[in-house]
């Protein structure tokens, strides 16, 4: 459950300038390993892909079933929430080393006091 639940904390945080937005990210970062996990995840946009073609097939299915915009709107909305707590989630458990918390490191300050977190993504200019 804890890995299920550290995987729902990285795709919910993981945006750019989330750092900025955050403040309980500055004191954590993630080793190359799962730096790694999340670069697979997101370099094809797969909880991208998976969310639009949930809609796509939701809404056709819920086209079927009802012509009633209501409906179809609560239906669309449910799979809006089981794919934020269920779906992408358990995507990101299956590309995601395991133990997740493992992987998942405290910032240690330096004698000057400079934290040594600067793990990049991939891409990231200087």
């Amino acid at each position: 459950m804890s890995d299920y639940l550290a995987a729902l904390k990285i795709f919910v945080t993981n945006f750019r300038g989330s750092e900025y937005l955050l403040k309980s990210k500055k004191n954590y970062y993630y080793d190359e390993a799962l730096e790694e996990g999340i670069h697979r995840v997101n370099s094809f946009y797969l909880p991208l892909w998976v969310l639009l073609g949930g809609f796509a097939l939701f809404g056709w299915i819920g086209k079927q079933l009802t012509d009633s915009l209501d409906v179809l709107s609560g239906i669309i909305f449910l799979w809006l929430i089981l794919d934020g707590l269920i779906v992408t989630p358990v995507l990101y458990l299956y590309f995601l080393p395991r133990p997740i918390g493992e992987h998942i490191k405290k910032v240690e300050m330096t004698e000057s006091k400079i934290p040594i977190s600067t793990c990049r993504h991939k891409g990231d200019n200087d």
